[in-house]
């Protein structure tokens, strides 16, 4: 769409990659993850009178208020609910979304539509936000999307950086870690998408039937975690690619990898990376990879297997 249509500027957010304590953030255990920069982008531009539409070129995604397409429900969903608090459902206009990351792999993708989405309607609407406010809104548009979040994905796609996060009931605490070192990761795609709210789901059912299985498992993540927070801060990347490992045992137990995401791995681990695990909910979705000296080697047998891949840096300010 050409910039002449415009009736904002774009407005971005971060995806995310949680590093460690997937799953188990939801039962008040620490997390830590890391924002994926530029992930996302969403501006106003002009629609027709009176008519309403999400356009998201490259998810083939093209909605008006009121349709009813299969594949389209979450962003109908999110359109309503943001209509509602900036009061915009009399205009005429189009929310245009640029996305650098797929959907339903575990980036986030779902919490930085919402807040690249807020971030652009507020600019609209002429309602200044503070990020606190616009992370409070995308809280609620990923309850839309996965029903009962740990909240993680839309506090990383509003603040970015490299956050320790632990929720207790609706109040959360996170806190900016600063990491001694840069640490390079290569994000793959397992090629299997992966949906949140069902694999949430799976493991609550799972935990109510085995309480104490499941809050073993928890609390080993939590140590990891605990761990790895300390490693990072003082420059043991090592150490965090190992711990990685370890978190993946875990998510194992719990029964949310793959096949797809087990391919990944063993694939990066033979070429001499240093760990590997899922990263989100997992049932597919994306894979990072702690590859230390073998970076072209890793990514070169991966791109040659035909995995989507790419590499992001944390711990540099954008």
């Amino acid at each position: 769409m050409s910039d002449n249509n415009a009736l904002t500027r774009w407005h971005s957010a971060c995806g995310k990659v949680i590093l460690f304590g997937e799953h188990a953030v939801v039962y008040g255990v620490p997390a830590i993850a890391g924002g994926i920069q530029q992930a996302m982008r969403a501006r106003i531009i002009q629609s027709a009178p009176n008519e309403i539409r999400v356009s998201i070129p490259k998810w083939s995604v093209d909605v008006c208020q009121g349709e009813h397409r299969p594949g389209t429900e979450l962003f109908e969903a999110y359109l309503a609910f943001l209509l509602d608090k900036f009061q915009l459902a009399s205009r005429g206009f189009c929310l245009e979304l640029d996305p650098t990351i797929t959907h339903a792999s575990g980036l986030g993708a779902s919490a930085a539509v919402a807040v690249a989405s807020i971030r652009a309607l507020a600019d609209y609407a002429k309602r200044p936000l503070s990020d606190e406010d616009i992370n409070t809104l995308a809280f609620g548009c990923e309850k839309i999307a996965h029903g009962s979040p740990s909240g993680l994905d839309n506090t990383l796609a509003t603040y970015g950086g490299i956050q320790l996060y632990q929720r207790n009931g609706e109040q959360a605490q996170c806190s900016a870690l600063q990491l001694a070192k840069p640490f390079r990761l290569l994000v793959a795609l397992s090629g299997k998408q992966g949906f949140t709210a069902a694999t949430v789901e799976r493991v609550a059912k799972a935990r109510a039937a085995e309480p104490q299985k499941y809050d073993a498992i928890f609390d080993s993540i939590g140590n990891i975690t605990a761990r790895a927070s300390n490693a990072l801060q003082h420059g043991e990347l090592a150490e965090v690619a190992e711990l990685m490992t370890e978190n993946q045992l875990q998510l194992r137990a719990l029964g949310v990898s793959c096949d797809e995401i087990e391919h990944v791995i063993s694939l990066a681990m033979s070429q001499g990376a240093l760990g590997a695990k899922l990263t989100g909910s997992g049932d597919g979705g994306a894979v990072i990879i702690a590859p230390g000296a073998s970076e072209e080697k890793v990514l070169a047998a991966l791109r040659n297997a035909g995995v989507q891949c790419f590499t992001i840096t944390l711990g540099v300010r954008p």
